[in-house]
């Protein structure tokens, strides 16, 4: 199998920001949070995607309690054992929170203008924002000139 590159995203439950609502609010941001994951998978002799994704899921919840200890504070300690218990943590832990999905294709923005014909640029409404106007206009203007 050859290398490529992989993109996941991580994405909160439902139940885990009604978790986070009722018991922990000052956690409500964190808890609504998603992620983008990306690395390169494949090769001989490597894990199975399966087993990636096992792993990418336990380092996931190894990074999020490294941070909530770091900070230190009182009520980092009772989220993190209401979220994964006091002792060792495993796949089932991040089940039930949060979901992990493989993005067939991870296109960085600025190839997506290649795929936006002149007429639907042109067609954009002005949103009265002048950053954002005058850097539509500025896109317009290089699609005409065949730049993007």
């Amino acid at each position: 199998m050859v290398a490529h590159e992989v993109t996941r995203l991580i994405e909160p439950k439902q139940n885990f920001i009604e978790f986070a609502i009722q018991l922990y609010p000052e956690f409500v941001d964190f808890a609504k949070q998603k992620y983008i994951w990306k690395t390169t998978e494949g090769g001989y002799g490597g894990p199975t995607p399966q087993e990636r994704i096992t792993a990418h899921k336990l380092l996931f919840l190894a990074e999020v309690r490294s941070i909530a200890i770091y900070r230190n504070q009182p009520q980092h300690e009772a989220f993190l054992e209401g979220l994964m218990g006091k002792s060792s943590f495993d796949e089932k832990v991040f089940d039930q929170w949060w979901t992990f999905e493989n993005t067939s294709s991870f296109i960085e923005f600025e190839d997506h203008l290649y795929s936006i014909s002149l007429d639907q640029f042109q067609l954009i409404a002005k949103t009265g924002l002048p950053q954002v106007d005058g850097w539509i206009e500025v896109l317009q203007e290089m699609k005409q000139k065949g730049e993007i």
